[in-house]
């Protein structure tokens, strides 16, 4: 069973991107986990690979989040990087269930957390990679919504290109 275990440099580091940010503070103050995650999710942007192959000293420390690093795409480790500072910090637990896959998160995590119209600031969007032939594969992406309507979402992601 995967289990979501941020790296201590990773907890630093987040500590000192946070540290003056006062809605963080805020949320974790009021039991506010959605809008703590969506700051922690700011947190993280600009963090770049080193060569463009899922590499880079932060990008192992995110896939580590939730088992080995291995080159392998990191959208997912980034959300669970996310919800695991999220719980060390407010000291609590997530019922989204920890994967390195997207598809994972979506399919096994309780239908009542699953948001199926406009999802709110801090909920995690899932996308399904979709075969030639129609069928749902395994994989996807996945994304911190940080506003949506029934036109757009605006979201934080990891393992994109930035656009």
């Amino acid at each position: 069973m995967v289990r979501r275990v941020i790296e201590p440099e990773l907890v630093a580091y987040l500590d000192k991107k946070l540290e003056k940010n006062g809605l963080f503070h805020h949320a974790v103050a009021n039991n506010l986990p959605r809008i703590a995650l969506v700051q922690v999710a700011q947190a993280l942007v600009g963090i770049k690979e080193a060569t463009g192959r899922n590499d880079g000293k932060f990008i192992k420390l995110i896939q580590e989040t939730v088992g080995g690093a291995s080159g392998e795409p990191y959208c997912a480790a980034g959300m669970m990087t996310c919800l695991a500072y999220v719980e060390l910090k407010m000291k609590i637990k997530s019922v989204i269930v920890a994967s390195e896959l997207a598809r994972d998160i979506w399919t096994k995590t309780p239908i009542s957390m699953r948001v199926k119209s406009i999802p709110g600031p801090g909920a995690m969007a899932v996308w399904a990679d979709v075969a030639s032939n129609g069928k749902l594969k395994i994989t996807g992406h996945t994304e911190m919504v940080i506003s949506a309507d029934d036109k757009q979402i605006h979201c934080v992601g990891f393992n994109t290109s930035g656009t």
